[in-house]
């Protein structure tokens, strides 16, 4: 854990802020993650917003537009259809996210000292105001991501010298050359990393984080990209390589255990080796679907 000093939160609520993330068909859930986030960082100096929008098929353009119809300080954008690019979905996630970073290089934004990126989709419905206070403790990170009160979830975008130190995906497909259930694969290499981090625990220091919702020193944003793809050209978490960069650069990142902004998400809520056996003996040649986290 960072070493432990006296912040002024006054001071802190001198911070200029932008949440930003991109969206998909979150015409259902935005009005509550908004108003959540909103109330999260109400303290603060300013809130702006810049969201990114691509691929919805509901109507999450027309909430965006009466969004910022009531808000000055609320931007959006769309980039349309990046599925008919026939990318694999990292890449399409790291342009969508590339496009925030180029915006907050904008005048508008550059007064503001932290960047929050979230995930929606109902990702933010336990955060509160206690859980981002949390965050000023302490001033030695570069990057503050969240927690969660169920099974931690964001596997893929983990790295970690002991706990996740391995694109767990690419585990995964190494072990089904030796598993007769793919189940037993998932579990070894996704599911059994997915452990609980009680909100009393030391602040854990990774390599990369994200954990659908983190807190960014806006200075990372000046040189730090997101990539789909390693140095090798291999498949990656968009998040792995941005956060690479920071690290690179001297940043530091951690996950904040009190900073819990959801309890599951459907990759922790099935995620325990009882459910894997289960869903074997019901449905024993059925194979399983993958869903990168």
């Amino acid at each position: 854990m960072p070493n432990k000093k006296l912040i002024d939160f006054n001071e802190s609520f001198n911070n200029e802020i932008v949440i930003t993330g991109i969206v998909r068909n979150i015409a259902s859930t935005f009005s509550e993650d908004y108003s959540r986030l909103n109330k999260a960082f109400k303290n603060f100096k300013s809130v702006k917003w810049f969201l990114v929008e691509s691929d919805s098929n509901d109507n999450t353009l027309d909430i965006l537009q009466s969004t910022s119809n009531l808000n000055n300080h609320f931007s959006w954008c769309t980039l349309g259809d990046l599925e008919k690019l026939k990318l694999p979905r990292a890449q399409r996630l790291s342009l969508a996210r590339n496009r925030y970073v180029s915006e907050l290089q904008k005048e508008n934004y550059k007064s503001a000292s932290i960047i929050v990126v979230a995930d929606f989709n109902g990702l933010s419905n336990l955060i509160n105001e206690q859980a981002i206070l949390s965050c000023w403790e302490t001033d030695n990170w570069s990057a503050c991501t969240a927690n969660q009160s169920g099974p931690y979830y964001d596997i893929w975008a983990l790295r970690h010298p002991l706990w996740s130190p391995n694109d767990c995906w690419r585990q995964y497909e190494f072990l089904r050359q030796y598993s007769k259930f793919p189940e037993v694969a998932l579990f070894s290499a996704v599911n059994s990393r997915m452990i609980k981090i009680p909100a009393n625990s030391a602040w854990i220091e990774v390599q990369s984080a994200f954990g659908g919702l983190a807190i960014y020193d806006s200075s990372v944003f000046k040189y730090a990209r997101y990539s789909g793809t390693d140095s090798n050209g291999e498949e990656t978490c968009e998040h792995v390589e941005f956060s690479r960069q920071i690290v690179n650069k001297g940043g530091k990142i951690f996950i904040n255990p009190r900073m819990i902004n959801t309890k599951y998400t459907d990759h922790s809520i099935n995620s325990g080796m009882y459910s894997s056996l289960a869903r074997i003996i019901k449905y024993p040649k059925k194979k399983l679907k993958q869903v990168k986290s």
